[in-house]
């Protein structure tokens, strides 16, 4: 099998995307992308996933319409504390072929 290496895009407004799958590519549900974000981008994010996605066009051929709550480090007693407000953030997306999609953030230097 011949595959291309998966290379990093800029996306609308200068957002890193990392796209995980291609058309042809079986299997090809769910899709899989990671998102390379600024501090700010971030906040955008998390103010409005769906709006987000359709304003960066994150998966162009099928909109998100449903995203469940996403997973963020967990803060607690004993825990390290997450970094300051700006620190980026990857974020990985997992979008089914039904329009449902659910993701994961971390914060890294």
């Amino acid at each position: 099998m011949n595959r291309n290496p998966v290379v990093w895009e800029t996306g609308v407004g200068g957002i890193k995307i990392l796209r995980l799958w291609a058309p042809g590519l079986e299997p090809e549900w769910p899709r899989v992308l990671i998102l390379d974000l600024t501090a700010e981008q971030f906040r955008e994010f998390q103010r409005d996933v769906l709006a987000f996605s359709m304003r960066h066009d994150l998966f162009p051929d099928q909109p998100m319409r449903w995203v469940s709550c996403g997973v963020l480090p967990t803060v607690g007693e004993g825990l390290p504390p997450l970094p300051d407000e700006t620190s980026e953030w990857r974020v990985v997306v997992l979008h089914r072929h039904a329009s449902m999609a659910v993701y994961a953030a971390c914060p890294h230097a």
